[in-house]
């Protein structure tokens, strides 16, 4: 398991370091068996504007974690804005979820992936720079 967190937390550093994330925003998280990169577009999404939120969720294993229901709440560290939750629709492809959403102002935000499968719970934990 550590070596999945390291490996997961190597990957975000080259994106970073590279320049990748340029086109669309990017995060990955991980709890217990499920983990989850999401993804926003516009990136950066900018405050007030519609913005498109994309998770792939994936299993301990790596397969994609179909027909789990997920919603996502969008939270300001230094503020509270209320309850903002975005829920998510599968597509598609198994495993990968999308919705729209709005955040309130510019900053950093934390998103938590509230998901429920068949099986468990789990809540991923994101953070999405948000523009003016």
């Amino acid at each position: 398991m550590n070596r999945i967190r390291i490996a997961m937390l190597l990957f975000s550093t080259v994106l970073l370091a590279t320049g990748c994330g340029r086109e669309d925003s990017k995060s990955v998280g991980q709890d217990g068996n499920f983990s989850g990169k999401l993804t926003t577009s516009p990136n950066p999404p900018s405050a007030k504007s519609p913005a498109q939120f994309t998770l792939a969720l994936n299993d301990r294993s790596g397969q994609p974690v179909p027909n789990a229901t997920v919603e996502l709440h969008l939270e300001m560290k230094e503020m509270d804005h209320g309850r903002n939750v975005v829920e998510m629709k599968q597509g598609e492809k198994p495993g990968v979820y999308t919705g729209t959403g709005k955040f309130a102002m510019d900053q950093t935000w934390e998103v938590y992936a509230r998901i429920q499968s068949s099986h468990e719970r789990a809540t991923l934990k994101f953070q999405i720079q948000v523009q003016p």
